[in-house]
């Protein structure tokens, strides 16, 4: 974060005044003794504190004919540049132990006992790599679906009837492989390399354009404005002040702790991680605000255009599956349509889709009005996301109908009959996507920029989307 000499200034004086007025209390808490702590962190959310838990409910007069999924992968690592980042943290937990022994922190023994206990122990093999809890997020969905539509998903396997795609990336191929084992147990699932360059379920990061338009300073501005509110500030002065510090830690430090809280949380979702306890629930909403505005204006609605794009690739897969069914019958198609790749598309595709809509934007003067926005990367893309279509014959009225679920949970669509869509009106909702091309990738209409420019841009995204 970048900002002159006077407008530092005056952020610092603004937050200390509101501090000598009263605003910035004592907001003392112990997070070990919390039994309803705050589980929501952003794109880095474990998906159990997530799913929907109840049974998926079979819908009257009607057969389940075939079921399509776009998944997320599962809990990871973080990258080989995190990794190397975040160990810096060892060397913060003795000063806080330090400040904590010279009464100068506002931290409850408990807490303090977690930070002393706590040893950073990630490695570089560990780079982006999915975690036990990522592999079992993955098998029981498997075994969940497969109890909740036997019809379509408890039969012996089959190539023609199961058809299963992920990127090239480790982690999606671990994640489609964990939820093939929850299906068919002992079963060599097969699972085809993705096209290069991969144009599906990549896209995000194999799209010039897409890439150009992410990355242009107009995506960046509200998330740079909300760095510099006082929501923002008074958070580093209160977490500097809790931990002992007479001086404010940087933004930097202040995203490390937040960055380990919500990585072990989601690593070990019944075990306290004490980088959580730094923050108090108000002090997550606002960090969780931050990156809702980051991915709005990235992949999001805050780039519409360009984000509809992306997801129109994904939203063809879907209707065009559907489509077959409906004109050659189910025993000419997959029963089950699985693909398994990251934020960069998932978001996207709920553009396409009008999903996770808000009436206002997101920006950064808003925070306090948008409480319960439906754009919230913690519901809509944790680790393990999955958006789920099921296409219904049905006995009734007309006889195709389809129900989407986001996280098992069913999304009231706009038009619909409590989630439950008529064919009819969801063709015509998205016709487009029947149509939609890649071809946009490599339109002539994108500014020509260097070649170390383009470079840069690539490594920033695949930074950006993990």
């Amino acid at each position: 974060m970048r900002m002159g000499l006077t407008a530092w200034f005056l952020l610092v004086l603004s937050v200390t005044l509101l501090s000598a007025a009263g605003v910035l209390s004592d907001d003392y808490h112990c997070y070990a003794e919390d039994s309803s702590p705050y589980l929501f962190f952003g794109s880095k959310t474990a998906y159990q504190f997530v799913r929907d838990k109840n049974n998926i409910k079979p819908v009257p007069d009607c057969l389940p004919v075939q079921i399509w999924i776009l998944s997320r992968h599962g809990t990871r690592y973080p990258d080989l540049k995190e990794i190397k980042r975040l160990q810096n943290l060892t060397a913060v937990r003795e000063l806080i132990l330090q400040n904590h022994d010279a009464r100068a922190t506002r931290l409850c023994d408990r807490d303090v006992d977690g930070l002393r206990r706590w040893h950073y122990n990630l490695r570089p093999e560990q780079d982006n790599q999915i975690t036990s809890q990522g592999h079992e997020d993955l098998l029981f969905l498997a075994k969940k679906l497969k109890s909740n539509f036997p019809e379509l998903l408890d039969v012996p396997y089959s190539e023609s009837k199961f058809d299963f795609r992920t990127t090239a990336k480790q982690r999606t191929i671990d994640s489609a492989k964990a939820f093939a084992e929850g299906l068919f147990p002992g079963v060599d699932v097969r699972i085809p390399p993705p096209p290069v360059p991969d144009r599906f379920l990549n896209i995000h990061h194999n799209c010039s354009s897409y890439e150009t338009s992410t990355h242009n300073p107009d995506t960046k501005r509200e998330v740079a404005e909300f760095q510099k509110s006082h929501h923002y500030w008074n958070l580093i002065m209160r977490v500097s002040s809790r931990l002992g510090f007479k001086y404010n830690l940087t933004p930097e430090f202040i995203d490390m702790m937040y960055e380990m809280c919500r990585y072990e949380k989601a690593w070990h979702i019944s075990a306290i991680s004490p980088w959580c306890a730094v923050f108090t629930p108000d002090e997550l909403k606002v960090l969780e605000y931050e990156e809702d505005l980051k991915h709005w204006y990235k992949a999001g609605y805050g780039n519409a255009d360009m984000s509809a794009k992306v997801g129109c690739i994904i939203v063809r897969d879907l209707l065009t599956h559907f489509d077959a069914v409906i004109k050659n019958g189910s025993t000419h198609s997959p029963m089950g349509v699985f693909r398994f790749s990251h934020s960069g598309l998932m978001l996207p595709t709920l553009v396409k889709l009008g999903m996770a809509k808000d009436n206002q934007k997101l920006t950064a003067k808003n925070y306090d009005l948008l409480g319960k926005r439906e754009w919230k990367t913690s519901m809509i893309d944790p680790f393990g996301a999955n958006l789920m279509a099921v296409l219904y014959r049905c006995n009734t009225g007309e006889e195709y109908k389809v129900i989407f679920y986001q996280n098992e949970r069913v999304v009231n669509y706009p038009g619909c009959d409590v989630g439950l869509c008529s064919w009819t009106y969801l063709q015509n909702q998205l016709r487009s996507a029947f149509t939609c091309t890649t071809d946009f990738c490599n339109s002539s209409s994108v500014p020509k920029i260097s070649l170390v420019y383009t470079v840069f841009l690539l490594l920033l995204n695949v930074l950006y989307f993990k």
